[in-house]
């Protein structure tokens, strides 16, 4: 996903960009929620209710996508990742 926003940022207005971005990051969060089921992670319903927001907000863009806008998905991202994600290492 990491690499998909820095393409992004480079040409904020390639929308095959973002439309693997928007895969990716769907499949990406399938994939973490199913991990999170299996391995009986308290928090789980919180999480999804997260990784649906975003998802939601991204589906309200279009490129090109403004600097600001790529911004915020990048820091959502990180955001997310450590504040979130990183309390499950060891875990999953």
């Amino acid at each position: 996903m990491f690499e998909l926003f820095e393409k992004l940022g480079r040409d904020p207005s390639n929308s095959e960009t973002f439309k693997e971005l928007m895969k990716v990051t769907g499949n990406h969060h399938v994939t973490e929620e199913l991990l999170m089921q299996k391995a009986d992670i308290e928090g789980l319903t919180e999480h999804r209710r997260v990784h649906s927001e975003f998802i939601a907000k991204l589906r309200t863009f279009s490129p090109p996508l403004d600097d600001d806008t790529v911004f915020w998905m990048k820091k959502w991202l990180i955001a997310h990742v450590k504040t979130l994600d990183f309390k499950y290492i060891g875990r999953l």
